[in-house]
């Protein structure tokens, strides 16, 4: 019996380490983090749909499993919905944003879309990503492995809470 209350507790202050590891390296807003100096240059409309297009012929044309997962009339759906968002003067931050939903669609684990360079730079100096990679089971979140600097042995605690925000409130698991 003592040896289970002891277990209990060692637990217990594990969980409260890892929520403060979250609390702790977890970004307040990316946005706000991520400054620049100057506004980013804008792309005018007409050199956006032109390499729209290309990334669209590149993915179509190149993509072995394009419609593994994703029915070609869906898939040509959220084409022709970002397409039609280039309607004016965009960053290649928003450009970005506008192609990573399309590229997610395909649902395939080698094919993505990077930020440009000096954004994803200034991703990695800036901004702290979260130190766990995590995995859902049966409905709640576990830590699969951690990368803090010091190990904190947090691997395979579930994970509650972030920044004292239930995890539900996250994603929809």
């Amino acid at each position: 019996m003592r040896g289970n209350i002891r277990d209990s507790r060692i637990a217990g202050l594990r969980f409260a380490q890892l929520i403060i590891a979250i609390a702790i390296a977890a970004p307040l807003s990316a946005q706000t983090r991520l400054q620049t100096t100057r506004p980013p240059a804008k792309i005018e409309p007409g050199l956006l749909q032109e390499d729209f297009r290309i990334f669209r012929s590149a993915l179509e044309e190149g993509h072995s499993g394009i419609y593994r997962y994703t029915p070609k009339a869906e898939l040509d759906r959220s084409f022709d919905t970002a397409a039609k968002q280039i309607v004016r003067p965009m960053s290649a931050l928003e450009f970005y944003r506008m192609l990573a939903p399309v590229v997610a669609e395909i649902k395939c684990g080698h094919t993505a879309v990077l930020p440009p360079r000096d954004i994803q730079a200034a991703l990695a100096e800036t901004i702290p990503l979260f130190p766990f990679d995590v995995e859902v089971s049966d409905g709640k979140v576990y830590t699969l492995r951690e990368y803090m600097p010091d190990e904190q042995h947090l691997t395979g605690l579930e994970v509650r809470e972030i920044n004292r925000v239930p995890i539900h409130g996250f994603s929809r698991l």
